[in-house]
């Protein structure tokens, strides 16, 4: 896809051609999170919060689903709540991080679960972070921002 620019002091092919790859490579670049919840209000809260900043954003609220998004999609990131129906987050986390294929991942919790013990208990299963519910905005873009500003340098081959 060839992007023109209206610039009269670089109207040559070769400068469509670089503002070209610089597109694709903007777009090569950009995260896709998979946000697993269950609850309607925090899954459109999630979304408009991280679709702000730049990341695709797939969504699933059924548990089930997840191994299936994960081998057909590209996701850099996982924020799960770990009250799900069927199959607990909790058991996602231990199952994603026991697959060969997946267990790279980083897997962010986003639970009510605050009481004393839970934070352990939810990295002990394999989430590399856990933020309470109601969350705080700041804490959770920066969270997300230093699992995927990490992946960005490995992939430039800085990090």
């Amino acid at each position: 896809m060839e992007l023109e620019v209206a610039d009269s002091r670089h109207n040559s092919q070769s400068h469509r051609h670089v503002v070209s790859e610089r597109t694709r490579r903007q777009v090569a670049e950009k995260k896709c999170i998979l946000v697993i919840e269950d609850d309607a209000l925090s899954q459109k809260l999630f979304r408009d919060l991280l679709e702000f900043q730049g990341y695709d954003v797939e969504h699933t609220d059924n548990s089930l689903q997840v191994f299936r998004i994960l081998r057909n999609s590209t996701i850099h990131l996982i924020i799960m709540d770990i009250k799900l129906p069927m199959v607990s987050g909790l058991e996602l986390a231990h199952r994603i991080k026991e697959d060969e294929y997946l267990k790279n991942i980083p897997i962010v919790a986003v639970t009510a679960f605050a009481m004393k013990g839970d934070r352990e208990r939810i990295i002990g299963a394999g989430c590399d972070a856990y933020i309470s519910k109601p969350i705080d905005m700041k804490i959770f873009l920066q969270t997300v921002g230093r699992f995927l500003d990490g992946i960005a340098r490995d992939e430039a081959g800085s990090g």
